[in-house]
């Protein structure tokens, strides 16, 4: 990967820029040493060092949970090398000389969070200036003072006011304290979304767009109003978003959607979407592509939609890795949905360290009415491919099976937002599967679609990982559900939902059984050691590269996150976890983020 500084904002750059010096090195004998390839000879016979050190940290490399003693979590090491874009080097102590180091004064560093399911793709074509900090408001004001900061960080930095700030997906009223448990869109109490007001003050001299999920509520703003209706006068075949005047609601969601793509640099704000997920930690996801049967904001064209990210890989600016699954659509015969992978794995990496790499099939396996469920498979196994299949349930199981007793092949499979029970388990244990088959978690009733505080979660995060099943973390978003890790993290930890109810902690629903009875939620919260894990090294065996990154080991890539606070301890209470963030992020071995907080 290439210097991507061109895609980070001036103020962060001049930050970030580190010089290069001569140097002599002998490793340290508490260090782990992976090669010292950097080093070089010179005329005059001095020695350049292109290495990086990170030094006086806390790392948690998560290749094991980490060693508890009289309650403080103890790290691993303090010192890290960087060779190209590989880990060289780990130990205490560790001796730059005159290499390129940074202090970080004792930060806690982590491996890179991995998304095992995001739509990915799908959120990097999102237009405008994506306003996805939103994801952690709690009230309709603190959203509007979000919006506002937007605004002004807008305008400071000279962007044209047609240009739009918006929010798409990954948030739902129900996070807001002004909607209570049970709110609904007719009803009593009735959903309340910002007013036209809010909306006006909060964006200033900016359009303003905010929508919910795929096809469901918009909002905009007076000056997006007007610049909605020129758009779909003037745009040929538009249809009219159909706005409201008096309170910015649009009726017709995917009309303004649809609009709002004509009016956006597709290349320009993938770069900004992924700078944002690397501003939380994120330096690696599964993408899961998209369904042209998706509506809305969650359209997605298989056949197009990967030109962007193609484009983007080619000129090496990708900040967050990827490894992707190809959904199957609508199409037919199986041979063509065959050829279109082969077509988008074509336009990208086959090395372990590609920033984009296909991998496999999924979630949607296509057309399986006409190509079969088993035949799939077949397809994927004959070409190497893991296996991702939506909800999957034992009969999937039984098919991948089939699949490999037909091929003679086996790969790997993964239930997409699904997990083993009882049967699922049996099975795995018959087929000797307990290396083949993994688990996807995903926490959608966080949110719960506007239900938050009326369901239990019931993502069995610590019955998996006692059990040593294989599993990882994922969000499904950026639709329904948020994209920020820390929400995610919190809800392992915690078991609470947005509205506070112990989802997964043992909450009580009063009589909201079948037959009246009350209903009990399970507990299957995990230690925050234990919710990175899953997010880390868990992740990193579904993208099928837990070989390469993943854990912070010796060999692996350097992909990492500096955070901004001690996670592990104390300090931070479970009600802090929502808003960590990172103050440095690497990505192949490169500085791809820097908070401006960051003391080093």
């Amino acid at each position: 990967m290439k210097n991507t500084f061109s895609a980070i904002s001036h103020s962060v750059l001049a930050a970030s820029v580190f010089g290069l010096a001569a140097c002599s090195q002998e490793p340290a004998s508490d260090s782990v040493v992976a090669n010292d390839g950097a080093m070089s000879d010179t005329p005059g016979d001095a020695t350049e060092c292109n290495d990086m050190y990170l030094t006086n940290g806390r790392f948690f490399s998560m290749a094991e949970l980490p060693a508890v003693e009289n309650g403080v979590t103890q790290i691993d090491f303090n010192s890290m090398r960087i060779s190209g874009n590989r880990i060289a080097e780990v130990g205490d102590d560790l001796d730059p000389a005159n290499c390129e180091n940074i202090d970080l004064q004792g930060s806690t560093v982590i491996p890179g969070i991995i998304d095992s399911h995001m739509h990915f793709i799908r959120a990097t074509l999102r237009p405008g200036y994506d306003t996805r900090e939103l994801e952690l408001s709690r009230s309709i004001p603190e959203a509007m003072d979000m919006v506002a900061a937007k605004a002004e960080a807008l305008a400071e930095a000279g962007v044209p006011t047609d240009q739009w700030i918006t929010v798409v997906g990954g948030w739902d009223p129900i996070q807001w304290d002004e909607n209570v448990i049970g709110s609904t869109r007719e009803g009593d109490p009735r959903t309340v979304f910002p007013t036209l007001e809010q909306m006006d003050e909060a964006a200033g001299d900016y359009p303003f767009y905010i929508h919910l999920r795929s096809t469901e509520e918009a909002f905009t703003n007076s000056i997006g109003i007007a610049r909605l209706n020129e758009l779909a006068a003037s745009v040929e075949g538009a249809e009219d978003p159909q706005i409201d005047e008096e309170t910015g609601f649009v009726a017709n969601s995917t009309a303004a959607f649809v609009l709002l793509k004509t009016t956006s640099d597709p290349r320009e704000q993938a770069i900004r979407v992924m700078r944002g997920f690397n501003s939380v930690g994120l330096t690696s996801v599964i993408d899961v592509g998209g369904s042209i049967r998706g509506m809305g904001a969650q359209y997605f064209n298989v056949f197009a939609d990967y030109e962007t990210i193609k484009d983007i890989y080619a000129s090496d600016e990708m900040t967050v890795r990827v490894r992707g699954r190809v959904q199957g659509d609508l199409i037919t015969p199986l041979q063509s949905y065959e050829d279109l992978v082969h077509e988008i794995a074509a336009s990208f990496g086959s090395e372990d360290d590609s920033m984009f790499k296909v991998i496999g099939l999924g979630e949607d396996l296509g057309n399986l009415r006409e190509n079969g469920l088993q035949e799939t498979i077949e397809m994927a196994l004959s070409n190497g491919w893991t296996v991702g299949k939506h909800a999957a349930r034992a009969a999937d199981i039984e098919a991948f099976h089939q699949a490999t007793l037909a091929t003679g092949e086996t790969t790997r499979f993964i239930m997409e937002h699904s997990y083993p029970r009882e049967e699922e388990r049996a099975l795995m244990a018959d087929y000797g599967y307990e290396d083949t088959v993994a688990a996807q978690l995903a926490i959608h009733p966080f949110l719960g679609r506007g239900r938050a505080g009326t369901v239990c979660n019931g993502v069995p995060y610590r019955t998996l990982t006692e059990r040593g099943l294989l599993a990882g973390v994922g969000t499904d978003s950026t639709n329904a559900q948020s994209s920020n890790p820390w929400v995610h993290i919190y809800h392992m930890v915690t078991g609470l939902d947005v509205k506070g109810f112990a989802s997964n902690a043992g909450g009580v629903l009063p009589g909201a059984g079948e037959n009246g009875e009350d209903i009990i939620c399970p507990d299957e919260r995990v230690s925050r050691a234990q919710a990175i894990q899953l997010y880390t090294k868990g992740s990193s065996w579904l993208a099928s590269s837990e070989d390469h990154y993943g854990t912070l080991e010796q060999g692996k890539l350097a992909d990492l996150v500096v955070l901004n606070e001690n996670f592990f301890s104390d300090e931070v209470s479970d009600e802090d976890i929502i808003h960590m963030k990172s103050l440095l992020t690497l990505v192949d071995g490169e500085i791809v983020y820097r908070d401006q907080s960051a003391p080093f």
